[in-house]
């Protein structure tokens, strides 16, 4: 009977850890994160009442260092002198973070519930 309690808090915490992002998630989820800032605007109308947009854009990572630029196209559905930088402003995540998220949920299953128990007693220790 103790086993089978023990068993089920054990899958409640493991559940609990991988339903809430810990730190190491977090941390490579930051770290991945790119915004692009529009630089440069070409705007010409199409012929069905959008526009095309040509644009250089300036990539951040999210702590806003520089990480490079690239040259994008899109068609917007309004007239040439209606577009504005924060139109073509996105935010996207780096392909390397992706394989990288089941290890983090890994070690935030493990992490987070230590975390969890021993931070009450670092605390009062520490206090």
């Amino acid at each position: 009977m103790a086993a089978c309690s023990r068993r089920r808090a054990t899958a409640a915490a493991v559940a609990c850890s991988l339903a809430l992002s810990g730190c190491v998630t977090g941390h490579v989820l930051q770290a991945g994160r790119r915004v692009e800032y529009a630089r440069e605007i070409e705007a010409a109308p199409a012929g069905d009442g959008s526009t095309v947009v040509e644009y250089r854009a300036e990539i951040t990572a999210d702590d806003g260092t520089p990480v490079g630029s690239a040259v994008r196209t899109r068609r917007l559905a309004c007239a040439p002198d209606d577009v504005r930088p924060g139109d073509l402003t996105r935010t996207w995540m780096a392909p390397w973070v992706y394989p990288l998220v089941p290890l983090t949920l890994a070690a935030d299953a493990v992490v987070v519930p230590t975390l969890l128990l021993m931070s009450p007693a670092i605390l009062l220790v520490g206090d």
